[in-house]
């Protein structure tokens, strides 16, 4: 799972896939693309990893960024990540 997203922090359990041609029509919004990236959002959820999607817009303005950080410290706040059960 890990090796067929964009950016993977498989530790944190968390996956950025960035889905470019949002507005022209790209491959990942359209089709056969479209549907194997469901499935394997949908894959890769049933395995605990979350799945954040970004537009190449939101990298571009540093939005994605902000989200990845949050979520990567919002999963080290976490008691297990601290050693609790």
């Amino acid at each position: 799972i890990c090796g067929a997203a964009d950016f993977a922090w498989p530790a944190q359990k968390l996956l950025v896939e960035v889905d470019g041609g949002v507005y022209i029509a790209g491959g990942h919004n359209r089709g056969a693309a479209y549907t194997d990236d469901r499935e394997r959002d949908a894959e890769a959820m049933c395995l605990g990893y979350r799945v954040l999607r970004v537009t190449t817009g939101q990298v571009d303005s540093g939005q994605a960024l902000d989200w990845v950080e949050r979520l990567l410290t919002k999963t080290l706040d976490t008691p297990a990540a601290n050693g609790l059960p």
